[in-house]
């Protein structure tokens, strides 16, 4: 949308300004809330998306009048004029004026949801590579079956890994989906036990569930079916429904039905089942650790400049963001520290009983001077 300003203008002109000012913008609206305020009076707090991600933003006079004027919910899309400031160290704004808009055209709709970086032709290709290095036909003919159907394809590409926190844009399924593949893939040579064909597989189909949870039309809400029944048990249906059209093994059939519902790890994390053999567990850690290490660079981004983030409920505290590099000495830069040699544990020991401090680099008196220790 030309000549937008979206949220990371907001934020780059704080943190070099470091003062209030005056801005005009279009958001959609991800959450809205109407509580009160000391005095009874209700406020707006809302919290509003672009791109980029979201702000928060505060609207603390004649709510009644601009409710009744302008209805809105979450989902919708407003024009608001505001003033930008920091809020304990947070951008957030203070709507003086808004107003309902116009959806936009759904080609536009990426400079509200925003859409992952990467070609999207590309990780499919990537996707069907490993795919194609299944060894189990059906399996293998079973997952390029979803591929090659256009609608399932178009869905699957579009659909956002989650509505919050990781992977929360157009194109987020298809990234987060490849990644853990990867991450599988890989973690087979390390450990040759597991099922390889097994572990991509529910790499694949672990979260295929979400292009019916989640709706991509114009904003990124929880479908009817979603907040019912959720994404575990709708892929787990979903596989199940594939998979009568594959001679697919009853055991394999029940091991990625397993894997599909235990991979969130824990009940209390939505997960009807725990994890029961090696490649559920596997797919359950690779997919925290692609879903939590995409949040925090994505927290790190939205919040670049900073030295500590806002608190994170899902990391249960602040994130570092110190970005200064870590400075690697080469071998000719470190200083020559002669004469220094590991003593043996044994003498330690006896040294400890005897109650002396023990010394584990005490320099070697036999070592000359000039030569390495």
């Amino acid at each position: 949308m030309a000549g937008k300003a979206f949220i990371s203008d907001i934020q780059k002109r704080l943190g070099k300004e470091a003062r209030a000012f005056v801005m005009k913008g279009s958001f959609l609206v991800d959450d809205k809330q109407v509580p009160l305020n000391r005095n009874g009076n209700p406020y707006l707090s809302l919290v509003l998306k672009d791109r980029d991600g979201t702000i928060s933003a505060k609207m603390w006079d004649n709510v009644e009048t601009v409710q009744k004027k302008n209805p809105f919910s979450a989902g919708d899309f407003l024009m608001v004029e505001a003033e930008a400031h920091l809020y304990h160290g947070q951008p957030q704004l203070k709507i003086k004026k808004l107003r309902k808009i116009t959806p936009p055209a759904a080609d536009e709709l990426v400079d509200f949801l925003g859409s992952v970086a990467a070609d999207t032709q590309e990780m499919l290709d990537e996707l069907q590579g490993l795919i194609e290095s299944i060894h189990h036909g059906p399996l293998r003919k079973l997952l390029m079956g979803r591929l090659v159907d256009e609608k399932f394809r178009d869905e699957f590409s579009r659909c956002p890994a989650a509505k919050t926190n990781h992977h929360a844009h157009i194109g987020g399924l298809l990234q987060h989906t490849l990644s853990v593949m990867k991450l599988a893939d890989g973690i087979c040579k390390n450990y040759p036990q597991l099922d390889r064909d097994m572990l991509l597989a529910g790499a694949f189909l672990h979260d295929v569930g979400k292009i019916r949870e989640i709706r991509t039309d114009r904003s990124f809400a929880y479908t009817d079916e979603g907040n019912l029944v959720g994404h575990l048990v709708m892929g787990a249906a979903m596989f199940e429904r594939w998979s009568e059209e594959y001679d697919l093994d009853e055991t394999l059939s029940l091991k990625l039905v397993h894997m599909i519902l235990s991979h969130h790890g824990k009940r209390e994390f939505g997960s009807p089942v725990v994890p029961k053999f090696p490649e559920a567990l596997a797919l359950h850690f690779l997919d925290n650790l692609d879903s939590k290490l995409q949040s925090m660079f994505e927290v790190a981004k939205q919040q670049a400049g900073q030295k500590w983030s806002s608190f994170q409920a899902q990391f249960e505290g602040y994130l570092f963001l110190d970005s200064e590099p870590t400075k690697v000495q080469s071998d000719d830069d470190r200083p020559k520290e002669q004469g220094l040699r590991h003593r043996p544990l044994a003498n330690l020991a006896n040294e400890l009983q005897q109650g002396a401090t023990a010394d584990l680099f005490k320099a070697d008196e036999n070592t000359p001077k000039g030569e390495p220790g």
